[in-house]
C-alpha cells in the first residue's frame, strides 16, 4: 500500500538512484541536470512536496509550483520503476492527488518529453490535454509536448 506524506529530508537523495530511466532521460533532456538536482529544485519551489513511498522507500516525488498567475500551477513527478508494481493503487492515489491540487490552481500544466510514453498514457488518463509540440525543447533540443488540465467552475 502507498503512503503519502509531505516530502521529508533524505527523501531525494533516496529516490534519485532509483529514478525511472525515462524520468531521468526526461531530466537529462530538459535541463541537463542530475536528477537528485532536479528532485530539489523541484521539491524547493512547490509550496509543499509530497513523497509517495511503499514500506517508508520513496517510489515517487511529486508538487505544484506556483507561477505568477495565482491560477495557474505546473505540476511534477518524479519515480521510480517500484509505481508499475503499485500501479492500481498509484493510478488511484494520483486521481485524488490531481484534484487536490486543481482545488489551489485551477489551471495546471507542464511539459513532457515525448519519448516518456508511460507518463503522457498516465497524463492522459487524469484529463491532462496535450496542446503543443515543442520540437526543440531542453538542453538536448528534443520534442516535448505542453499538456494542460483545466478545472471547470
Amino acid at each position: 500500500m502507498i503512503e503519502v506524506r509531505p516530502t521529508i529530508q533524505g527523501d531525494a537523495e533516496s529516490l534519485a538512484p532509483r529514478m525511472r530511466e525515462a524520468d531521468r532521460a526526461e531530466v537529462k533532456a530538459a535541463s541537463g541536470k542530475h536528477p537528485y538536482l532536479a528532485l530539489l529544485e523541484g521539491i524547493d519551489c512547490s509550496e509543499q512536496a509530497y513523497t509517495a513511498a511503499v514500506d517508508g522507500e520513496p517510489m515517487a516525488i511529486f508538487g505544484v509550483c506556483p507561477t505568477d498567475n495565482p491560477s495557474v500551477g505546473v505540476v511534477w513527478l518524479l519515480g521510480s520503476d517500484v509505481i508499475s508494481t503499485h500501479r492500481i493503487d498509484f493510478l488511484r492515489k494520483s486521481k485524488d492527488w490531481v484534484d487536490h491540487f486543481q482545488s489551489r490552481y485551477p489551471v495546471l500544466c507542464n511539459a513532457i518529453d515525448a519519448r516518456n510514453t508511460v507518463h503522457i498514457r498516465w497524463l492522459q488518463w487524469l484529463g491532462f490535454t496535450f496542446i503543443q509540440e515543442l520540437p526543440n525543447h531542453g538542453v538536448e533540443n528534443r520534442l516535448f509536448y505542453q499538456f494542460v488540465r483545466i478545472h471547470n467552475v
